[in-house]
């Protein structure tokens, strides 16, 4: 009797669904462990991102603005930064700061300020993955600290947080998430200016700006209107008014089912996009009894932190 030297048509199919079966089960797992790894640097660069506000704070007795303006030292305009750029010299990146503080403007990305997940990232300019709790929808006569702890100091350079005014606790109140249609780190997304680019004060009078970039805000009631919860809408792409950016100023990620929050102690976890709003709104308040929240008599408890 002759040795079979092959594999029959059957052993051959049966050996390719073995195979397919396979590579069925580890693609997920494969993926899995690649966001896996992308959510731990998203959450180291936001630690980084707490670390330097509180250094900042030590330094300067105050968290930094939203916005911030400051003196042109040739004489110009004067010089608007975000909270991202105050912060460049508590990240280390003393010489790009030194940059903006002239004037320039680097248009650089900088790694601690993307997240991995974020697909809507590019690399060759200074577009940005995280946002600062800047308080609740509206007007520049709405920030209060009670309200959001990054103020417009653009507008109200006299306002500043400071961690005393937290008084709900570091622990359980909002500072820094992620927003996948944010777009640059230095990127002022606010409509209180002219068109020349300065801050218009009968814009601010009228109390008809709005702001959404790089931060993230919460409405003042219990049903906001839609794209206003967390990853909801995140793909749309066609935000075009002050209105619809706005809107679309809440946190929103790449990271399945969820988002990345950092608080005001510096802990950082991942937080369920099912999260109920109200809950939202306390988490966003640093003093929830003297802000606008509608329901300021509400008592978190453990059950609301569906991590």
């Amino acid at each position: 009797m002759k040795n079979r030297s092959a594999f029959t048509l059957v052993e051959l199919l049966v050996v390719i669904a073995i195979i397919a079966i396979l590579i069925a089960l580890l693609v997920p797992a494969i993926q899995f462990i690649r966001e896996s790894a992308r959510r731990t640097n998203c959450t180291s660069n936001m630690r980084q991102l707490a670390a330097a506000n509180s250094g900042y704070e030590q330094r300067k007795g105050r968290y930094p603005g939203a916005y911030e303006k400051m003196a042109d030292p040739q004489g110009g305009p004067d010089l608007l930064f975000t909270w991202a750029v105050i912060l460049l010299p508590d990240l280390e990146q003393i010489s790009m700061w030194n940059e903006y503080i002239i004037g320039v403007t680097p248009d650089v990305g900088l790694p601690i300020y993307r997240c991995p997940s974020d697909s809507t990232i590019r690399d060759t300019d200074a577009e940005c993955s995280y946002v600062a709790n800047h308080g609740v929808h509206g007007t520049c006569w709405e920030d209060l600290p009670s309200n959001g702890p990054f103020l417009n100091r653009a507008a109200h350079p006299w306002q500043q947080t400071t961690s005393l005014d937290i008084r709900d606790g570091l622990d359980t109140t909002l500072f820094f998430s992620e927003n996948i249609q944010a777009t640059k780190y230095d990127e002022l997304g606010w409509s209180g200016f002219d068109d020349d680019g300065q801050i218009d004060p009968s814009l601010l009078a009228e109390q008809n700006d709005l702001k959404w970039n790089p931060v993230f805000q919460w409405f003042a009631n219990e049903n906001p209107p839609f794209g206003a919860r967390i990853n909801e809408d995140k793909d749309n792409e066609d935000l075009n008014t002050p209105e619809e950016k706005a809107i679309h100023a809440r946190p929103s990620s790449d990271h399945p089912g969820g988002v990345i929050f950092t608080f005001a102690s510096g802990r950082t976890t991942f937080v369920r996009e099912t999260i109920d709003y109200v809950v939202y709104q306390q988490l966003c308040t640093p003093d929830a009894e003297n802000s606008v929240m509608p329901r300021k008599d509400y008592i978190l408890t453990g059950t609301d932190f569906d991590y």
